[in-house]
């Protein structure tokens, strides 16, 4: 500043009629001269401007901005070369967005600029003969914001590092877009998440408008593609904030304003075509709306919930916030023209903090999945205490849970396996023992399980404190071809588990069981109401109770105590001889004894296993 100023005032002087601007001043690179000029506004041909009617005004700035007042600027310089030999001085205006830049000497017309003049031909060579004095009119046409944007230059060399070091800085700029631009491509790739494509769409209308910012490639109606790919950014980034901060019904009303301002955007895009200064005052409006929208609803659901990359956001969104005011104030002239692009360099910085918070919320999002993952495997080993395999597979497949077992009828063989006088059973261990019974029974029915076709040794239909029921046959296939002596074997098979308990359990006095097997129907339901589990009922348990409850009475009438098995009189007709053999036939008739729910069974036919003939037993159905 005080650099500036002291050359200010070596070169020139506020008032009218001051000396000329020396050409051949060594600090004359990069000045802009605001003070030293003479401003008109209005749409004036070069011959109107020269009268002497035109009223030229000074300005207090060295910089200058007159807002949206016209769409024609003029600026009228005194220029000196008391050299004794010809000088040639430049004038560099490196905005695309202007529709046209003139410059006149005296009367001469020594050249234009055109959108469609990239960086390196934006360059208009001013030549002033020895020890002569010049005047110099500059005409800017644009259809926005009226600003100086245009600097001078004695040096070429200088102003050719001036432009390198322009395209090294925009290099840089969007070599980091292009790295968010990957980054946010592999997630999208990865997780198919809609926030990603909107923020790779805001990197692209950013980086976009940095491009024609920095006039780096030559583009025809470069002011209207850099106001609709303002439009669009502000549009993208709108709705990237609404789903990486996952604001929904929390904040209802923050979201509708937010999705208002995006809607306005939507309807004014078509302005971008047909009128940039009411499209930028629009845009003035929006932005700052948007702007003090999304800062003030980030802070407040960090405050909310605490989540570290709503942090990192909230600050990378505070820096764009802040090199937009910065840059602003630049344009307008309020702060020194320390850099025309600084707005794209805190874009620049915000990209790299919002890569890290995306990165953050990533983690954070996979800690959280990580941790779902464990409580639905930990879900999942409990449902497996209550379902099958192939119920879970069916229901992770989208299967509802009453497609998963069959339902109908259909007719098995079934077992009712019950403890004697378990209630009587004062021992400390008591259901320990009840327990390594029915979970090694449990064992022997899911033995040879397949899913194709659906089968099982047995399917448990209930587990009493002192019993089970199960079928074989139906729901589940059974793995042999006849379902009664698998069942016959089923029971001989549960004895023997419940023999190897009862050593285990080492009661010191006699515990039996009894198990009673019918053949009848059943059929498979669900209920209509909560809870919903799969349930059998039908004749053949009603029979398969009441044959194991006439243990009682059997063998009271053979004066035994001992574990028995007793078959339906069908079941017994059903097994081949060798297996027939084992049992023995029992009638009702002589022991005045009816079934009840099968009043016409004559006969019943039992085996009685002791304690140690039941160690004796081999496993027949778990093969």
């Amino acid at each position: 500043m005080i650099k500036q100023l002291g050359l200010w005032l070596v070169l020139s002087s506020k008032l009218l009629g001051a000396e000329p601007i020396s050409i051949n001043h060594e600090s004359f690179n990069g000045q802009n001269f605001g003070l030293e000029a003479s401003w008109l506004i209005g749409e004036l041909s070069f011959d109107q401007v020269r009268s002497s009617d035109a009223k030229f005004f000074r300005s207090d700035r060295d910089l200058n901005s007159f807002g949206f007042s016209a769409k024609t600027l003029w600026a009228k310089y005194q220029f000196e070369n008391s050299a004794n030999q010809p000088r040639t001085f430049y004038i560099f205006d490196n905005l695309i967005q202007n529709l046209r830049i003139q410059v006149y000497k005296n009367q001469q017309l020594l050249g234009e600029l055109y959108p469609h003049d990239s960086l390196r031909k934006r360059i208009i060579p001013v030549q002033l003969e020895a020890n002569t004095t010049a005047t110099i009119y500059i005409r800017k046409d644009i259809e926005g914001p009226l600003r100086q944007t245009w600097t001078f230059w004695n040096n070429r060399d200088a102003l050719h590092h001036r432009m390198m070091s322009y395209e090294r800085n925009w290099g840089v700029v969007i070599a980091v877009f292009a790295m968010s631009l990957f980054f946010n491509a592999i997630l999208f790739t990865v997780y198919r998440s809609r926030v990603y494509i909107f923020y790779s769409a805001y990197i692209l209308t950013f980086a976009f408008s940095a491009t024609v910012q920095w006039s780096m490639f030559p583009l025809p109606h470069a002011d209207h593609w850099f106001m609709a790919a303002g439009v669009l950014c502000q549009m993208m980034i709108a709705l990237f904030s609404l789903d990486f901060l996952d604001i929904d019904q929390r904040h209802p009303i923050f979201r509708r304003a937010m999705l208002i301002v995006v809607g306005i955007d939507f309807l004014v895009l078509p302005l971008a075509v047909f009128n940039l200064i009411a499209l930028t005052r629009i845009m003035v409006v929006t932005v700052s709306l948007g702007s003090v929208l999304g800062l003030v609803l980030a802070l407040m659901i960090f405050i909310q919930e605490r989540k570290s990359h709503q942090l990192i956001y909230t600050v990378g969104f505070g820096v764009m916030l802040a090199g937009s005011v910065v840059q602003a104030l630049v344009w307008r002239g309020f702060l020194p023209q320390f850099s025309e692009h600084f707005l794209w360099y805190a874009g620049m910085l915000e990209n790299v903090i919002m890569i890290y918070a995306i990165a953050i919320r990533i983690a954070n999002t996979e800690k959280d999945r990580v941790h779902v993952l464990e409580s639905m495997n930990h879900s999942y080993a409990q449902l497996a205490k209550v379902f099958y395999p192939h119920q879970i597979e069916l229901m992770e497949a989208g299967q509802p849970l009453e497609a998963s077992m069959p339902i109908g009828s259909g007719d098995a063989c079934v077992i009712s396996f019950d403890i004697a006088g378990s209630s009587l059973i004062a021992a400390p261990g008591t259901q320990d023992f009840f327990r390594a019974v029915f979970a090694e029974c449990g064992e022997i029915m899911m033995a040879n399980y397949r899913q194709q076709p659906l089968q099982a040794n047995a399917f448990r239909i209930k587990e009493m404190g002192d019993g089970f029921l199960c079928t074989v046959g139906f729901p589940f296939q059974s793995p042999h071809d006849n379902i009664f002596v698998a069942a016959s074997d089923l029971a001989l098979d549960f004895l023997q588990a419940f023999c190897k308990g009862l050593e285990a359990f080492d009661y010191d006095q006699a515990v039996y069981c009894g198990l009673g097997i019918a053949y009848g129907p059943v059929e498979g339901f669900y209920p209509k109401s909560p809870p919903i589990e799969y349930d059998l009922f039908g004749r053949g348990l009603v029979l398969a109770t009441r044959y194991e409850q006439l243990r009682k009475l059997v063998l009271k009438a053979l004066k035994v105590q001992s574990n028995i098995v007793i078959l339906q009189d069908t079941v017994y007709r059903a097994l081949p001889p060798e297996k027939q053999a084992a049992f023995k036939k029992f009638s009702l008739l002589e022991h005045n004894i009816v079934v009840r729910n099968d009043k016409g069974a004559q006969f019943i036919y039992y085996q009685l296993i002791s304690q140690q003939g039941g160690l004796e037993l081999n496993m027949k159905s778990a093969v």
